[in-house]
């Protein structure tokens, strides 16, 4: 059994219209009473049963989408909506359970919204003393950053943008329960000669910053490009 499979452990799903050409998941959330569930080990011996569902009080309304956590074969726990101002696309609205501030237990994250170059993400963080998901200034601040990921290895949070202007890469520690910017690079046009030439900026939390000047063909082999870390080990529905 996969790292993945053995702490998702798919309890069922039911669906109420074939949609997936629409999402291109067979288990996607549409309206009327379609359900994705799932029992998540969030850690630590931390075991919830969790229900999500797309909802719409009028069929013309745009949608929400709902979950609902549990405790493992018993009543309900918490009930959280996020509500989306258009019809879903694609993966929008897929849950994923990763430890965004590293502190041993997986946290909410729903993509709120993907395009073609960056995802956002409305986070929510495991507090393990209510035993519910909570909303705070940390996870407000993970939802302003596209293409959120964690870095498990430097336990950091990466926040990147291929451009096309100003491409960059941003990582952040979590530092009494607020990000911290520990190092970025950016690319930036500062020669006025059509993006022909740039200069690449890095900068490390207490170190000097450098610039570099470089020709824009080069971006691609420069160290602004975010480099995956470590395998995803979240749990995604």
């Amino acid at each position: 059994m996969s790292d993945r499979s053995a702490f998702l452990l798919v309890t069922g799903v039911l669906l109420s219209a074939p949609l997936q050409a629409r999402t291109g998941m067979p288990n996607a959330a549409v309206s009327g009473p379609a359900m994705r569930a799932a029992r998540v080990d969030l850690g630590r011996g931390a075991v919830v049963d969790v229900r999500a569902m797309e909802e719409r009080l009028e069929s013309t309304e745009p949608p929400r989408v709902a979950v609902e956590i549990r405790n493992p074969g018993g009543g309900l726990r918490q009930r959280i909506t996020y509500d989306y101002g258009y019809p879903l696309m694609a993966r929008e609205g897929r849950l994923c359970f990763r430890d965004y501030d590293h502190d041993g237990y997986r946290d909410l994250s729903v993509l709120r919204e993907l395009a073609g170059k960056f995802q956002r993400f409305a986070v929510w963080r495991y507090d393990p003393g209510s035993g519910r998901l909570v909303k705070d200034g940390l996870t407000t601040a993970l939802d302003r950053l596209p293409n959120l990921r964690v870095d498990p290895d430097r336990r950091l949070v990466v926040s990147s943008s291929i451009g096309p202007a100003t491409p960059y890469r941003r990582a952040y520690s979590i530092v009494d329960g607020a990000l911290r910017l520990e190092e970025s690079c950016e690319f930036r046009n500062e020669s006025g000669d059509t993006y022909l030439r740039g200069v690449l900026i890095t900068s490390r939390r207490g170190q000097p910053t450098i610039r570099v000047f470089h020709a824009v063909a080069d971006l691609m082999d420069l160290p602004c490009q975010d480099q995956q870390a470590a395998a995803d080990t979240a749990a995604c529905f």
